[in-house]
């Protein structure tokens, strides 16, 4: 694992994860649009109970990765925190 001896280093870290978070948001809502899509579309009652859980189960995945944001934020400021303290 890489030592992060400098602000920088920890930034780099955190930009990453943000894109992270920010790629895996904008693939849900992709995924979610699409679901809606084929709900309307599809004329089997099975097909539209399948699809309505499914988007029921992703709904849940956003306050998920408000948890994980506020994760990432509190270990970026612990980071930063120990390294101004090491100097």
């Amino acid at each position: 694992m890489k030592q992060l001896n400098q602000k920088g280093d920890i930034m780099d870290v955190v930009i990453g994860l943000v894109i992270g978070v920010v790629v895996i948001a904008i693939v849900l809502a992709l995924g979610l649009i699409i679901l809606a899509n084929f709900k309307t579309a599809s004329t089997s009652t099975t097909a539209n109970t399948t699809i309505e859980a499914l988007i029921t189960v992703l709904a849940g995945i956003p306050a998920w990765v408000s948890i994980i944001v506020i994760a990432v934020i509190g270990i970026a400021i612990l980071g930063l925190v120990l390294l101004l303290r090491q100097r």
